[in-house]
């Protein structure tokens, strides 16, 4: 044993004693890095869609990315696109209430998701191979025809009060809210907060003309990866998609604001 421990030692020593100066190290060259390219495809509507195929495991993911968003809203409307991003999927379409699509989806161990940001708003799919025909065409119909039903907007509009009474009780919130206010400057529809009255404001009416107004294929990227066959699934977007009409394009971003003074 005292023999092994003072060979390994000699070793260590020996290892880490070659070099005194690191410029002197030599490194290996780096393994070539040849990421894989997505096959894009735009169709005569203006949408755009980027396909990856990645055979590893059976599984399916896309993401369809829609310009507009919190920056293109009135400052009275604030804290709207938190809303419509909850309400959009748990209000579920015209068929079926979002607590259905829960049960469906679970059952096949898939994921459908919304969300709402500053420029732009997603929906998101999550799905086994072989389930994708399955939940594929739920995804197409949360995506063109959500229902926003008011019980869930009003449970929406609960959460984000409780948010706001408890914004300050984490000090890094408070930093975070107050810099972007001193980057882009108090009128900037970067830094907008959401208050009980802004919240009080928002109906099923403004979330439906929102989404009446951003959600068309002209305003939309729509990217897939996982375990397809790229033509196949082409076919399968172009039937779903090549139909729908172009709609309004979306206002170009507002101005960022007029920033801060330096100072102290």
């Amino acid at each position: 044993m005292k023999s092994m421990i003072a060979a390994m030692l000699l070793a260590a020593t020996s290892l880490f004693g070659q070099v005194t100066d690191y410029r002197d190290v030599k490194t290996p060259p780096l393994r070539n890095f040849n990421p894989p390219v997505a096959k894009r495809i735009q169709l005569d509507n203006g949408l755009v869609i980027f396909l990856m195929e990645d055979h590893e495991l059976p599984l399916i993911r896309g993401s369809a990315e829609i310009r507009g968003g919190a920056r293109d809203l009135p400052a009275a409307k604030a804290g709207m696109m938190g809303i419509y991003g909850s309400a959009w999927r748990t209000g579920g379409t015209k068929d079926k209430t979002g607590d259905q699509l829960d049960e469906l989806l679970e059952s096949r161990a898939a994921r459908i998701e919304t969300g709402g940001g500053d420029d732009a708003t997603s929906i998101r799919l999550d799905v086994l191979k072989n389930d994708f025909d399955f939940v594929f065409p739920i995804w197409l119909d949360l995506l063109r025809n959500p229902e926003f039903r008011q019980a869930k907007i009003d449970l929406a509009k609960t959460q984000a009060n409780t948010g706001i009474s408890r914004r300050n009780d984490n000090p890094q919130g408070i930093l975070i809210r107050e810099t972007q206010k001193l980057g882009y400057g108090n009128d900037s529809p970067y830094v907008r907060q959401p208050e009980y009255a802004t919240i009080a404001t928002i109906t099923r009416d403004d979330l439906l003309a929102f989404h009446d107004q951003y959600v068309h294929p002209n305003n939309m990227i729509l990217g897939i990866s996982g375990d397809f066959d790229s033509n196949a699934m082409e076919k399968k977007l172009r039937d779903a998609f090549g139909k729908w009409a172009k709609g309004p394009q979306a206002p170009p971003p507002p101005p960022v604001g007029t920033g801060m003074k330096p100072g102290i």
